[in-house]
């Protein structure tokens, strides 16, 4: 009887603490909930935050301090410069200056070339094509178009329209005029006294005063004029000394 009633407590304690320790667990679990339901709404959205910016900074990798450094110097400098490719561009602005300040220098240069010219220099064809016409002052030829017979002072060379007319020689423009004769005209001093008119020309480019190099395009072959309507489009390329005519044929190469 006695060990009946000692084995019946026995399990009392053993119910009892399987007991506390099951409520101890769910008193336990029950304050976990609580603090994970109850977290303050500014915690959860800063750590979400958090989490936000460690995936962005996984994805793309931030400037480092001498990248930013590197930028602003080159920007203080006048100039843009991408750090990670290596290219530089000067900006608009500084182009813009420095393009004036070499601009007069270069019409000064030019201005004060020195022009030589005599009769033993050689000057080269501004057009290719075929004498339609040769120099004559000392008798008179005949024109087709006029169907007379005139004095010419210039070589007459065939040419297609549009094409391109070279200057012949180192060159001031002195002149740039239109008449009915040879239509749209460029008149050059060539140094020394010679000169040199480009005649039935069109898109001249230049003005009055403009250097021109040999080789460099007067303008371009225009329709003849109707002084010239027979014997077609043309380049008339006539020579002077002291404005006196000269045979261009005597210096063409």
């Amino acid at each position: 009887m006695k060990n009946n009633r000692k084995s019946f407590r026995q399990k009392q304690r053993s119910y009892l603490a399987a007991g506390v320790i099951a409520l101890t667990a769910v008193v336990a679990m029950a304050g976990l909930y609580y603090k994970n339901t109850n977290k303050p709404e500014q915690e959860r959205y800063q750590t979400a935050q958090t989490e936000e910016r460690e995936e962005a900074g996984e994805r793309e990798e931030p400037e480092s301090v001498e990248t930013i450094a590197q930028e602003e110097e080159q920007k203080s400098d006048g100039k843009t410069q991408n750090v990670k490719t290596g290219e530089t561009e000067d900006t608009k602005e500084q182009e813009q200056k420095q393009e004036e300040k070499e601009q007069p220098a270069k019409e000064t240069a030019a201005s004060q070339k020195t022009l030589t010219f005599d009769r033993n220099t050689k000057i080269s064809w501004p057009v290719q094509g075929n004498v339609l016409m040769n120099y004559s002052m000392d008798k008179t030829v005949y024109f087709a178009t006029l169907d007379q017979y005139k004095y010419n002072p210039a070589v007459i060379i065939e040419s297609a329209v549009n094409t391109k007319v070279l200057a012949a020689a180192d060159c001031r423009i002195t002149d740039i005029s239109t008449n009915e004769t040879t239509g749209l005209t460029v008149a050059a001093d060539l140094g020394n006294g010679y000169g040199a008119q480009y005649g039935q020309l069109k898109e001249v480019k230049w003005k009055k005063g403009d250097m021109v190099e040999k080789g460099e395009v007067i303008g371009y072959i225009a329709e003849p004029t109707k002084y010239y309507s027979t014997e077609g489009s043309n380049l008339y390329f006539a020579m002077t000394k002291e404005e006196d005519p000269v045979n261009p044929m005597n210096y063409l190469e």
